[in-house]
């Protein structure tokens, strides 16, 4: 009989020992998890990135058509059509990717940017 009872006292000594470092143990595997999962999407999201970078830096005719459809540069020779509506205010139009587009001039929308960034906007 006692030899149970110090089995037992030992058993339980060792349990409140061991239970906390498995259970931080068990937490640190979960979070290691996590990050991997996180590491994972961002290099995705580094590769998605150096592709379109490689397009910026090898593709002229994208670069021109970014500069024509972002900023409203026109290669000399072209004519730059604008369309309004009755007020005479630059109607805003849709990009092939659903975005809409800006009517303000490249410099109007970084002091649009400036400005929201001043009241704290998020966008």
């Amino acid at each position: 009989m006692k030899r149970m009872t110090i089995l037992g006292v030992l058993l339980i000594f060792l349990a409140v020992i061991i239970t906390p470092t498995l259970n931080s143990y068990l937490q640190q595997k979960h979070q290691i998890g996590q990050l991997g999962a996180q590491v994972k999407q961002q290099q995705g999201d580094v590769s998605t990135k150096q592709t379109e970078l490689k397009k910026w830096n090898s593709d002229s005719a994208f670069v021109k058509q970014q500069a024509r459809d972002r900023l409203g540069f026109v290669t000399p020779g072209q004519t730059l059509t604008v369309l309004v509506d009755e007020n005479g205010k630059a109607v805003g139009t849709v990009d092939p990717a659903g975005k809409k587009i800006s009517t303000n001039p490249w410099y109007g929308q970084v002091w649009q940017s400036v400005v929201a960034a001043n009241r704290g906007d998020k966008k």
